[in-house]
């Protein structure tokens, strides 16, 4: 059996694609968006039923227990739309300073490097943890909050993410 490792080595970057998927957020989103609509495809069967016997009230119960698919298609949403928003909030932290998204406490000589402005590789950069969902997302909100997040261009990209700083709540619940 071949280790992950040389598994990994002979894979692909959807980085370097040249597709309208030019990385794994916006995959994400896409996956996320064809099971949400799976999840009509999964039940519309047993739509007509409910609606000309009018038991509205029925239907949700029903449906939880008598359709494994439409179950899985709204797991698959939810999994994949958070997995979008966590590589989102990440991408904007990394866009200001990579040691935003990434935790480089444990990795001594690349932590070094990135404090004193000293050239790091991306193989550099793919050794450190990157943080989770819930500590990425809270930091952004906070660095939004005091208008301090900056874009790739180093140009103040507060304003444009505020409406992250104002979904926390919403965007937390997704995990």
């Amino acid at each position: 059996m071949r280790e992950i490792k040389t598994l990994r080595d002979d894979g692909f970057s959807l980085l370097d694609q040249d597709s309208e998927l030019a990385g794994t957020a916006l995959l994400s989103l896409k996956l996320a968006l064809k099971a949400f609509f799976s999840t009509y495809q999964s039940i519309r069967d047993k739509l007509p039923f409910y609606a000309a016997e009018n038991r509205v009230s029925d239907f949700e119960d029903s449906i939880l227990s008598s359709s494994p698919a439409y179950c899985e298609a709204c797991v698959e949403t939810i999994v994949h739309f958070q997995h979008f928003v966590e590589l989102v909030c990440k991408d904007s932290l990394r866009a200001d300073h990579v040691l935003l998204a990434n935790d480089a406490s444990r990795r001594h000589v690349i932590l070094h490097k990135l404090l004193h402005a000293e050239p790091v590789t991306d193989l550099d950069i793919q050794e450190l943890r990157s943080l989770e969902f819930k500590e990425a997302l809270d930091r952004l909100c906070e660095l939004i909050k005091e208008k301090k997040i900056l874009d790739e261009d180093k140009i103040p990209a507060y304003d444009k993410l505020d409406f992250i700083r104002q979904e926390k709540d919403l965007l937390e619940a997704l995990t």
